[in-house]
């Protein structure tokens, strides 16, 4: 990041190391963690008192999981976890000590697992205002 630049763009990676298997074992997060995860994020202020920013995140979980099929209500068979990319952006605007922003989540709208059997929502917005007190 340069912050004499209008704008900034910015790379994060975390990679987490672990020589343990859930086996025969149910794990949500101790053994089946995320073990990947690529962000890219862009910020470029609009106007003297706002912005937008773009983040792009590639994300691979550790490990298996017990796929439920809610059309036969049974357990059928053991699934890998599926990476995939997730696209968020924020408009704000800020005026004195208080922020608005409008935010989108999940852009592409795509289907994907936090933990086993657990759908994430697709794309969603929120809005608020965010207080800062000096």
């Amino acid at each position: 990041k340069n912050s004499s630049e209008p704008g900034s763009f910015s790379v994060q990676y975390m990679y987490m190391f672990s020589d343990r298997e859930s086996g025969t074992w149910i794990s949500n997060y101790a053994l089946d963690h995320l073990r990947h995860k690529l962000d890219f994020r862009v910020r470029y202020p609009v106007a003297s008192l706002g912005g937008i920013t773009l983040t792009a995140s590639w994300q691979h979980r550790n490990g298996e999981y017990l796929y439920y099929d809610r059309t036969e209500d049974a357990y059928t068979e053991v699934r890998p976890f599926v990476s995939f990319w997730m696209v968020n952006g924020r408009v704000f605007h800020q005026r004195d000590t208080a922020r608005f922003f409008i935010e989108l989540s999940n852009i592409l709208d795509v289907t994907y697992q936090d933990i086993a059997n657990v759908p994430q929502p697709g794309r969603w917005m929120k809005t608020g205002v965010s207080f800062t007190f000096r």
